[in-house]
């Protein structure tokens, strides 16, 4: 977090039309104070996205726009990830898209129909294969890269892997901190 913006949220007292970048913390102790204020980094990617939403898309930068949509997802590194869809009125009809749509060659194997009886064991088979052939760190030499080796000679991984497993989501009422499930480490 290099934004001098994203430390206004937890409290920290900056003036920020005076800030300098000497007179900011180590990017560890930003990132330190980030994340032990968990409703104010997503206060802060609230804030954010909002600009990005007023400037980018109703600010006309992207062209006339017809509509949007956005959707909030974790990438299960503790950030969160925005994905938005903004057409512009350079866009296919949806009657051009579906004529496209059938002259392109599917690169998967369609969906089962949901009424097929054992659609529901064929599609958590298909979630469960993806899942485990997708969503799983290996560790590179980038996980590496800023640690310091401990006294027993090892480093750490900078995303935090392995983790602890949570058997279900739940919400620290007293802190605010929020602990996703996880079913691997």
């Amino acid at each position: 977090m290099h934004s001098s913006v994203a430390l206004y949220f937890p409290g920290v007292d900056l003036d920020l039309d005076k800030i300098l970048p000497e007179a900011l913390e180590t990017s560890y102790e930003r990132v330190k104070t980030i994340a032990t204020h968990p409703v104010a980094s997503a206060k802060f990617f609230n804030c954010l996205i909002i600009s990005i939403f007023k400037s980018l898309v109703l600010g006309g930068v992207l062209g006339p726009t017809k509509a949007y949509f956005g959707t909030v997802e974790s990438q299960g590194r503790e950030e969160d990830c925005d994905r938005t869809n903004a057409p512009t009125g350079d866009e296919l009809s949806i009657q051009e898209t579906e004529r496209a749509e059938k002259e392109v060659i599917p690169v998967c194997l369609p969906t089962p129909n949901p009424a097929h009886d054992d659609f529901q064991r064929i599609f958590r088979n298909d979630v469960v294969r993806i899942v485990d052939t997708s969503n799983i760190h290996r560790h590179s030499a980038t996980c590496y890269k800023y640690s310091k080796v401990k006294p027993d000679g090892l480093k750490t991984c900078r995303m935090r892997m392995p983790r602890a497993l949570v058997e279900n989501a739940h919400i620290d009422v007293s802190t605010g901190q929020i602990t996703m499930r996880r079913s691997r480490p």
